[in-house]
């Protein structure tokens, strides 16, 4: 978890946060042939991102600020074993804030009639489109289900600290 956290992260602040203050330039036809190039490739996959659509906009700023520190910071906590508790907590928010965007992202443009995304191309549709934002789903899909497990599991098997007999419900487990 503490290397997706990490790349996570600077994926989230380098590819994110980099288009959103890019992204008013990237309609200018030099656009194809600088600094601009990787965001101009991806938006033949998802024209939203060469025409700076103010919904991804304001989506990949919170992405690229709050949930890339969050990813940080749990990568650190966790790295240096320390605060663990509350470093699975950032990372449990962080996890279903990448969720949720991506749901978000998918979302808006279904219910768009897929207007912006290239549906004729296998290699835009399926792989840049889909692929690399199911990637947003599934690795912190599995945070959510390990923190979860890992912080369910816990709570079952943690002795009672402060003297209290275990009342009879929890005895019969």
């Amino acid at each position: 978890m503490v290397i997706w956290s990490l790349v996570s992260g600077l994926i989230h602040v380098l590819w994110e946060g980099a288009w959103v203050v890019a992204a008013p330039y990237l309609q200018t036809p030099a656009a194809l042939h600088d600094w601009r190039l990787y965001w101009t490739l991806y938006g033949f996959a998802d024209h939203r991102y060469l025409h700076a659509d103010p919904f991804l906009r304001v989506l990949e700023l919170v992405t690229a600020t709050v949930v890339a520190a969050l990813n940080f910071w749990a990568a650190y906590q966790l790295s240096r074993r320390r605060n663990a508790a509350s470093a699975m907590a950032a990372l449990l928010v962080a996890s279903v804030m990448e969720v949720y965007g991506t749901v978000l992202y998918f979302g808006s443009e279904l219910f768009n009639h897929w207007a912006d995304v290239d549906t004729t191309s296998f290699v835009h549709m399926w792989i840049m489109f889909v692929g690399l934002n199911a990637l947003w789903v599934v690795i912190p899909g599995w945070c959510i289900y390990e923190i979860l497990v890992y912080q369910l599991g816990s709570r079952r098997t943690a002795p009672r600290t402060w003297g209290a007999p275990l009342p009879a419900a929890e005895l019969s487990r």
